[in-house]
């Protein structure tokens, strides 16, 4: 099991400071995902929903929705992928 204890990766908890502050959502939302995920070492299908039709981050852009529903995105790819979509311009914010 990879447990990158995201509260102490300063790389990820940066690309979380920065995802919501370009998609206009609260930092405690993502960081409570993401202690869900570490929790379990995947993310599943209610997380991927949570984070991009909930919470409005797009990670449906970056990461295939078999990956999430076969149980792929382990924590390593959810950290990195937060990562990435920090480091993108785009703006994607979700649905009042």
């Amino acid at each position: 099991m990879s447990n990158f204890n995201f509260e102490r990766n300063k790389d990820f908890l940066k690309a979380v400071e920065i995802t919501a502050i370009k998609h206009n959502v609260y930092l405690s939302e993502i960081l409570t995902l993401a202690e869900n995920i570490e929790i379990k070492d995947r993310m599943d299908y209610d997380d991927f929903h949570l984070l991009q039709n909930v919470i409005g981050i797009p990670f449906g852009f970056y990461v295939p929705k078999n990956d999430i529903v076969e149980g792929l995105v382990t924590n390593e790819k959810f950290l990195s992928t937060m990562i990435e979509i920090s480091n993108n311009d785009y703006s994607f914010n979700k649905n009042e």
